[in-house]
């Protein structure tokens, strides 16, 4: 018999806790440009598409270097789980887990793209992980593009949600 992966719940949660906004043209997150003066980063809201102050509905990625930071756990440095039920103090941790690997390469907050986030309880959960979210996001330019899904489990059962980020910061300098 197949070994089967435990059935994962994904359903939307509309983000858009407030009314719609008029949708903006592009804006652009950084002054470096790429070599035709093109902006690395470009932030929009395409006229149609909803804005919500919490997320940008789409990022064009003009030049730099892109990185993924695989999927971060509310695990301390040694390995163990911070805030068991809490799910504050596990967002926390996350948001501390992603600073270290953004200062890895030099990146802060305001250099990440894109950020999905896998939540388990989403209903019960998703407003204390906003919270915390938006005080580390708080100093960004834009918000970046975003994707918020509802799980049934994560790979420990003490864990409450996962975070991964895709940053792009310039290219280095030869």
């Amino acid at each position: 018999m197949k070994r089967c992966l435990p059935m994962l719940i994904l359903f939307t949660i509309p983000l858009l806790a407030q009314q719609p906004k008029p949708a903006t043209s592009g804006k652009t997150q950084r002054t470096n440009t790429s070599k035709n003066d093109t902006p690395l980063v470009q932030y929009l809201n395409p006229p149609g598409l909803a804005v919500n102050p919490r997320f940008t509905q789409l990022v064009e990625i003009n030049g730099g270097r892109t990185i993924l930071i695989s999927g971060q756990l509310a695990y301390d440095k040694d390995g163990k789980v911070v805030g068991k039920g809490d799910i504050r103090a596990q967002s926390k941790q996350v948001f501390e887990n992603l600073r270290a690997a953004l200062d890895a390469v030099g990146a802060t907050f305001n250099d990440v793209v894109k950020l999905n986030t896998f939540i388990v309880n989403m209903p019960e959960n998703l407003e204390g992980h906003r919270d915390v979210r938006a005080e580390y996001l708080a100093k960004n330019d834009h918000p970046p593009a975003s994707t918020t899904v509802g799980v049934a489990a994560l790979v420990n059962p003490d864990l409450l949600l996962e975070v991964e980020a895709v940053v792009v910061v310039p290219a280095r300098q030869k």
